[in-house]
């Protein structure tokens, strides 16, 4: 059993992260898995790289919960890195992976964490941001963050509390750092 943890990509720049396949990992129901882009990621011309590995992290995961995390642990230990994201694909599974999120926040308090999720997992820690998706809603929650869709021509509310993603994680890292009642507007791919 192998986890495979991405060392960046064009988006994320060189923040490592830990994807699971979407849809199949996401709550049943979900609102934007006719739309969703890491599907098409995931199903689409680089589905022969991209759905072996997240498939492959699913699997591991499901069999041994402790053995998958202590792979990202054994990744962060030998060069912890500034930030760390989960899930470019998929979302959290269940309560167990959550657990174990906030246990490798707690293992390295110098790490920022930062997930986007469809759950209603709530599990924030100071170095653990986890991001409600308000997909196809303009209502966002009070009680943690937020990430919204904006279509092409649209544009994001003007407020102080959220602002528009400029696209390019490794120089903005923005979202590690939101809390409650704040969020960020993405663009319609």
């Amino acid at each position: 059993m192998k986890v495979h943890i991405s060392e960046g990509n064009t988006k994320l720049g060189k923040i490592p992260s830990v994807s699971l396949p979407p849809i199949l990992s996401c709550p049943a129901g979900v609102p934007c898995a006719s739309e969703c882009y890491a599907w098409r990621i995931y199903a689409g011309y680089r589905s022969k790289i991209i759905k072996p590995l997240w498939d492959g992290n699913l699997a591991a995961y499901k069999s041994n919960p402790e053995k998958y995390f202590k792979h990202i642990e054994y990744f962060l230990d030998k060069n912890p890195p500034r930030y760390f994201r989960y899930h470019v694909g998929g979302d959290i599974p269940d309560q167990t992976y959550l657990d174990y999120m906030h246990d490798l926040a707690a293992v390295f308090p110098t790490t920022l964490f930062m997930a986007y999720t469809m759950t209603d997992s709530i599990g924030m820690a100071e170095n653990l941001t986890i991001i409600q998706s308000v997909w196809k809603s303009k209502k966002t929650p009070t009680d943690r963050p937020w990430a919204g869709v904006l279509a092409k021509d649209e544009s994001a509310p003007a407020d102080n509390s959220s602002f528009v993603c400029p696209g390019k994680c490794d120089t903005c890292h923005r979202c590690w750092t939101l809390k409650a009642n704040e969020g960020v507007w993405f663009r319609k791919h």
